[in-house]
């Protein structure tokens, strides 16, 4: 009897300390707001935002968290347009550049091998007199992650991004006047162990809220990505669009007021979807602070970069299918009673 109470007694020890299953909430990120112009001639701007927001990832998961990524989506090769070509059907064009889907995972829930932590460089290799310069360099890495994600979704894992920034060192030209490259620190992370249930829903956001799309659970994710490669007709070539998970149907416009305040048209954008200006801020820190803090209650959210007398601003934006009241309302709550509708 007391053998039988020992074999017990180890065997709840053992199963108390199994990793638990994670249930993180997935972010979704638009970047490159192409709506105020077209897409011709902004390739380098879009990309140089889409890096910054990349490099900034490993720094917002902090020491305890891991920053994985999901799915990193080019919008206009997705509705088969290009940056010096208009959408075939204009009223199916993107309204961002570049959509990615992130979490943040803590360290402690996700054992990865120091053998199994990889680093590679952007623009650090043989550079001539005409060497690229750094428009050239962020197009690249945003093509080199977007290769990887693809890598990691079809042998069934995400990408943790342990590191992206400039290289530390020399400049790559002996003259010192390119760039400085890219350094990434990075791994796969396997699936297993990392399903979950159902996402959780703030007591404020309605189950069926549109934005719920953003924070698929891990498992849906999960699901998604060992489908691409049962399903896929011919291999995808390098530097292919990764698929994208399987996203919550938007629900119908909620009903309007009996006397709804009128608002101009450019209020909203494509599809009758209610654009709101929540901030302008110096720094895309502070922005990616209250975009985030916005979507963890729910809220769509997303930034575009501007210049406002010779100055980088970073505007955060929300956004919702519903009626532009129950929208300023919400960001009321939220404690942004400033929000104004975009024009």
């Amino acid at each position: 009897m007391k053998t039988l109470t020992a074999l017990l007694t180890l065997c709840f020890a053992a199963l108390a300390f199994q990793p638990r299953a994670l249930a993180q909430d997935w972010q979704l990120r638009d970047i490159c707001d192409l709506r105020k112009s077209p897409p011709a001639g902004r390739p380098a701007g879009c990309a140089r935002l889409a890096a910054d927001v990349l490099a900034l990832l490993p720094e917002k998961a902090g020491p305890g968290n891991l920053a994985l990524l999901a799915d990193f989506s080019d919008n206009l090769e997705k509705a088969g347009a290009g940056w010096d070509n208009p959408c075939r059907d204009p009223g199916r064009c993107p309204d961002f550049a570049y959509s990615i889907r992130y979490a943040m995972v803590p360290r402690k829930e996700v054992t990865i091998p120091k053998d199994k932590v990889y680093t590679a460089y952007v623009c650090r290799e043989g550079f001539s007199a005409t060497g690229q310069d750094d428009g050239a360099c962020r197009s690249k890495l945003v093509k080199v992650l977007r290769e990887m994600i693809v890598r990691a979704r079809k042998e069934g894992m995400f990408l943790a991004l342990l590191k992206c920034g400039a290289s530390e060192g020399e400049a790559v030209r002996p003259d010192g006047a390119g760039v400085m490259g890219f350094e990434l620190m990075y791994a796969f992370v396997p699936l297993p162990g990392m399903i979950s249930g159902p996402p959780s829903v703030p007591s404020a956001v309605s189950p069926t809220d549109p934005a719920l799309g953003a924070r698929q659970p891990l498992s849906q994710i999960a699901a998604s990505a060992a489908a691409p490669a049962q399903e896929a007709r011919k291999p995808a070539p390098q530097g292919a669009q990764p698929p994208v998970p399987a996203q919550v149907p938007t629900p119908a416009p909620a009903p309007a007021p009996a006397q709804p305040p009128v608002y101009p048209p450019e209020l909203h954008g494509a599809d009758g979807e209610v654009v709101f200006q929540v901030a302008a801020l110096p720094t895309l820190v502070q922005a990616e602070a209250v975009a985030d803090r916005l979507a963890s209650q729910g809220v769509e959210t997303s930034f575009e970069q501007a210049q406002v007398n010779g100055r980088d601003v970073y505007r955060v934006l929300a956004r919702s299918s519903g009626s532009p009241e129950a929208l300023r309302r919400r960001l009321a709550e939220l404690g942004y009673p400033g929000a104004f509708p975009r024009r």
